[in-house]
């Protein structure tokens, strides 16, 4: 590992993007392709010209690294980390911003639809399949001036290839895979583009099907490979083109993913005691409608999105009773309705910019029904009892107005500054039916907050010239407050307040992006610090049960993030990618839980955040070649994160434990011809079994539970263009 890193630091920064796919390993001169952008909202504009920490990763690129999802190409991306219980329950962190409660520090957007995490202990983000996209634009740092609340670590947007109205084509793909320690699995894709009135209207479709064994035994019921997943969705876009500068754009997406069991497992072996399942379901519905249209000096877009999901989870309860079988209903339903107006002016001149407007209004349901079941049932029957049945129901708002303003002082200078004023308001009804076995009071006092603030963004941007430019920013970010269960006692003693504060972070940056070598080596670097001040954190009530949320940290972050991309003309038809994060996340207060109450696991000033990787880094390697008549293409890569605690110190070995540092690494062979491909890819080449996350258990007779690495995979997989 230790040449892989110092390989990596040797090739400083770019973006993860690679050159023509089909190009022939005897090209001279191989060029960088030029990736297109629209993350700044003006416009698209070239990735390596825009002046701010972006990585592109385009739909060659994934096939790359044989990414399925979130998990997957995060490991590739400089400081950007999952927290995760599995497929079915990820968050993502970016430069150590790690909070697993209350609300999402990184927005997903899919084209222009904002997707809203879950909430509650684990953000647990949506993660939709990955084909036929045409890119991922991930930017790192706050992007609070145009992304609003919850993209105070960055912002990731997935980019879906839009319909062609002039040309009939599709695909269709299928992958077969088959675990080490596990099963087997299948998945099978499909696009189809058509016109309906050529040059005017047209469809695009994609849909997709996965069934796939898990790894994750259960000794006691006996069940193998209980963690399997069956998903299904797709999408349908349609895109009309008005009028010469009037473009209409509706998208609609679905998806449902099933997991017949959690990933939770002993820290020795990939088993999961007990003899109840904790079956998994998510079901996300989205649809958009973008109206944009060009002036002679200027483009307007309108966008409404609505996003639906439905989560339903079953969590094993049978612990809480020494034992005894039970279960936890959990449902939770979230509708979100976005609107955003915006005008972002295009030309010549030295002032260029956008501002805009922005609604939302959330909806989120949550119930939770706690049952123990009866002598001899393993699932809820006639004779399971109810013991408690607990509801929240949530309104929120979010308004706000935006807006970024550049001018070009001359030919190398250029400054800019963006500004969003925003208020959000929140109702929240929470209710208790039923308790301790008997009916509840039913709904409570309601609770509200409301809060209204704005963050900006100042920018001077260095051209030095048309390959090699700089800039040093100063942003800000934010993610909004809530509200805590009532008539909450602290550990302290003391009642705990039925409201959390906003959070918000100060970034300072300055990086370099190049492109060198008559365009053959991309070399993008960033320094930052940031200042994160009442950061939200969890806490524990005095019965040790109920997590509640409180504005009780302040903490330091700072870092130094490069990535690279090489294509040598030395070496036709080979494409090297890296990326290096170092990062570091100290609070600079000690907790009121270790200054008042002397927990020796609680924070004090100094110590790491939880689940937070000093050092990361990651390297793709791919040689294209000929074989007869096909192009055959090779590929290698391996991935990095150092140790990390899961807890802020190792102070309290009752709470702390260590997650080892480790590496994972794949490989891919494909062939391709005309209209068809073919292709092997390993994922965890080594079968490591590496415990990922940590959830120590202090309970008398409770075994702690982890979730592990997945075995490894090898899979064989084909498409065919038509």
């Amino acid at each position: 590992m230790r040449a892989t890193t110092i390989l990596a630091a040797l090739l400083l920064p770019a973006s993860f993007s690679h050159a023509d796919s089909k190009a022939k390993p005897d090209l001279s001169n191989a060029v960088m392709e030029e990736v297109i952008v629209t993350a700044t909202k003006r416009g698209p504009i070239a990735a390596h010209q825009l002046p701010t920490n972006i990585s592109v990763i385009t739909s060659d690129s994934l096939g790359q690294i044989n990414a399925a999802g979130l998990e997957d190409f995060s490991k590739y991306l400089a400081g950007v980390s999952i927290y995760s219980n599995g497929a079915e329950s990820q968050q993502i962190n970016v430069r150590g911003m790690a909070s697993y409660i209350g609300a999402a520090q990184v927005g997903i957007y899919y084209d222009e639809i904002p997707a809203a995490g879950q909430g509650a202990r684990l953000v647990n983000q949506v993660d939709m399949a990955l084909y036929d996209i045409e890119q991922i634009e991930f930017l790192r740092g706050p992007q609070g001036t145009l992304y609003g609340s919850g993209s105070q670590g960055g912002t990731v947007r997935y980019i879906s290839a839009k319909p062609d109205l002039d040309g009939v084509y599709g695909s269709l793909a299928s992958d077969l895979s088959s675990q080490g320690r596990g099963g087997h699995g299948g998945e099978f894709k499909g696009m189809i583009n058509a016109p309906i009135i050529e040059g005017e209207l047209g469809l695009r479709a994609v849909g997709f099907y996965k069934d796939a064994d898990g790894y994750v035994d259960r000794p006691d019921i006996p069940l193998d490979n209980s963690n399997d997943e069956v998903s299904k969705g797709g999408r349908v876009l349609a895109r009309w083109q008005i009028a010469e500068n009037t473009r209409l754009d509706l998208a609609n997406w679905y998806q449902v993913r099933k997991f017949g069991d959690v990933s939770e497992v002993t820290p020795e072996d990939d088993v999961r005691l007990g003899q109840l399942l904790a079956p998994t379901m998510d079901t996300v519905r989205m649809q958009n409608l973008s109206l944009q249209h060009d002036f002679d000096v200027a483009t307007i877009n309108f966008s409404y999105s609505r996003y639906h999901r439905d989560f339903y989870k079953l969590p094993d309860y049978s612990g809480v009773f020494n034992g005894a079988p039970a279960s936890n209903v959990r449902e939770r339903e979230t509708e979100v309705n976005s609107f955003e107006l915006r005008l972002a002016s295009k030309g010549a001149g030295p002032m260029q910019g956008v501002v805009g407007l922005f609604y939302q209004d959330r909806d989120f349901v949550d119930r939770n029904k706690v049952y123990r079941y009866a002598a001899g049932e393993f699932s809820i029957g006639p004779n399971s009892k109810l013991l408690s049945h607990t509801g929240i129901d949530e309104d929120f708002e979010n308004k706000a107005i935006f807006g970024e303003l550049s001018y070009v002082l001359n030919e190398q200078w250029e400054l800019l500054a963006g500004l969003r004023s925003f208020r959000i308001s929140s109702v929240n009804q929470q209710s208790v039916f039923f308790a301790g076995g008997q009916p509840g009071p039913g709904a409570l006092p309601s609770l509200s907050s409301d809060f209204n603030d704005s963050v900006l963004k100042l920018q001077l941007n260095y051209q030095y010239n048309e390959d090699i430019h700089s800039y040093i920013v100063f942003s800000q970010g934010f993610r909004e407050g809530g509200v805590n269960r009532m008539n909450l006692t602290s550990m302290e003693g003391q009642p705990v307040s039925t409201s959390y504060d906003p959070d918000f972070v100060d970034n300072f940056e300055w990086a370099v992006k190049s492109r060198l070598f008559q365009g053959q080596l991309m070399l993008n670097s960033s320094l930052y610090y940031m200042l994160w001040d009442d950061a939200q954190t969890q806490a524990l009530d005095n019965t040790m049960r109920v997590v509640y949320t409180v504005n009780t940290e302040d903490v330091k972050l700072y870092g130094l993030e490069l990535e690279s991309q090489w294509l040598p003309d030395s070496v036709p038809g080979f494409s090297l990618h890296s990326n290096l994060a170092y990062n570091k996340q100290q609070l600079t207060n000690d907790t009121p839980f270790y200054a008042q109450l002397g927990i020796p696991g609680a924070g004090r000033k100094g110590d790491n955040l939880p689940y937070t990787y000093r050092l990361s880094a990651g390297l793709v390697a791919e040689k294209s070649f000929s074989l007869g008549e096909l192009e055959a293409r090779l590929g290698f890569n391996i991935n990095y994160r150092g140790k990390a605690n899961t807890s802020y110190n190792m102070r309290d070995p009752i709470y702390s434990r260590r997650i080892k540092a480790h590496s994972f690494v794949g490989a891919n062979f494909d062939l391709e011809a005309d209209n068809w491909s073919l292709g092997v890819y390993i994922k965890n080449l080594l079968d490591k079994r590496t415990i990922l996350t940590w959830y120590p258990q202090v309970a008398p007779g409770r075994k702690d539970w982890v979730r592990s690495s997945q075995p490894r995979t090898i899979g064989l997989k084909a498409s065919y263009h038509f």
